[in-house]
Parts: structure tokens; sequence; C-alpha cells
């Protein structure tokens, strides 16, 4: 897992070789460090999914597949 942030202002996003995963807040470091209740997330064919309660943004690495739409 990988992250990188343009600047203050934007989300921090974090690179991840899985389309389903957690977020419990604690993955951006400081500011972050309190967390927030564990949720789990998936990252469909836009390849970008946000966490509601942090805003950390999830991309998925270049060659993952995301998960097939279940419609």
């Amino acid at each position: 897992m990988s992250s990188s942030a343009a600047n203050s202002d934007s989300p921090l996003t974090i690179t991840v070789q899985s389309s389903q995963l957690h977020c419990d807040g604690t993955a951006g470091g400081e500011g972050h460090s309190l967390g927030h209740p564990r949720i789990y997330l998936n990252i469909s064919a836009s390849g970008k999914v946000a966490c509601p309660y942090c805003g950390i943004l999830y991309q998925l690495a270049a060659g993952a597949k995301p998960l097939a739409s279940a419609h």
C-alpha cells in the first residue's frame, strides 16, 4: 500500500492491490489517529472509492482488477 497527497487540501490517496478493503481512519497517520468505526469498502469499475467517514481515497493499483458489477 502506498500513499500520496498533492497538497494539504487534497484527500489522502492510498493505492491498494485488492478491490475489497476496510478503513478505520488510521491509515492517514497524524490527524487521523483517533480513527473511526471500521467499514468495508469495494472498489468498482471506477477504480476508486472514498471513505465516507474520513475521506481517504483508495485507488486500485494499475493492473489490479476491480470487482465485477452485481448488476
